[in-house]
């Protein structure tokens, strides 16, 4: 029986955004609990023949002036901390332009200097003319503190189970539609294609790195991909150069203005 509710495109849409929750809830069919959440064809496409970093000046060459994004996962003890800038460009792409890592030495009990890397941060920022960073809620009120020594904001993001599937939700259709560039680093292929969708017996999503693996590269590129989408770039005003006839003319109405200051 059909239902009259549901018509066929709706289902189309069900199906075009999400296979596997087309195949549990509109065929009711059961479903591995675990699997692999991004296609690693779709991955590798976003990053194959990119730079492993831009520049900013390689980015406002022509007269786009493109309105930069930063995001970071922080971590000290145990995992690595990552920190990434994105942009958008006119057509609507996502584009990373820098990522940087920091990991403690484990075997050696050594955690990172938070002082150190917010200094570095800090450096990065003014380079790129940022003075906002959305990052995870961990620690984030003593990095607050660090953060205004450095002259830059920090925005909290909740890193909740349902923000971070709505986080890569929207990274997983940037990857479908093929708006999203990535740089060409192994730390970025390797932590987005080992992903996995966990499904609870209450039929809740988790994304997280398998058991043993880290996903502090995927958590920022899912964070700062989502925060770019907000912010267009605009076109600087081309400023025409002057002909030598108006360099001229110039010339002699700023003479002419100063001789009549002298006499009166």
């Amino acid at each position: 029986m059909e239902n009259p509710r549901i018509t066929k495109k709706k289902l189309q849409s069900i199906l075009a955004d999400d296979p596997e929750a087309f195949i549990r809830e509109s065929l009711a069919r059961f479903v591995h609990s675990i699997s692999g959440f991004l296609p690693s064809d779709l991955v590798f496409e976003a990053t194959n023949g990119n730079k492993a970093e831009r520049t900013r000046a390689e980015n406002e060459a022509s007269q786009v002036m493109p309105l930069y994004v930063a995001a970071m996962d922080p971590a000290f003890r145990h995992d690595t901390f990552a920190f990434t800038i994105f942009h958008m460009d006119p057509q609507g792409n996502v584009i990373q332009d820098l990522l940087r890592t920091w990991t403690p030495d484990q075997k050696a009990g050594i955690r990172l200097d938070p002082t150190a890397i917010m200094t570095e941060i800090g450096n990065i920022l003014h380079q790129w003319n940022i003075n906002i960073v959305y990052s995870d809620q961990y620690q984030l009120e003593a990095l607050q503190q660090l953060a205004l020594r450095h002259q830059f904001s920090i925005i909290g993001h909740d890193f909740t189970g349902r923000s971070k599937a709505k986080m890569y939700g929207s990274l997983l259709h940037l990857l479908r539609t093929k708006k999203i560039q990535l740089l060409n680093v192994p730390t970025i292929v390797s932590q987005l294609t080992q992903l996995q969708k966990k499904l609870n017996p209450m039929g809740q999503i988790s994304i997280a790195a398998p058991a043993g693996k880290h996903d502090d590269v995927a958590s920022v590129i899912a964070m700062g991909a989502m925060f770019a989408l907000q912010n267009m770039p605009f076109i600087k005003p081309l400023i025409k150069a002057q002909t030598l006839f108006e360099q001229g003319v110039e010339s002699i109405m700023r003479k002419r203005s100063q001789s009549e200051e002298v006499w009166n």
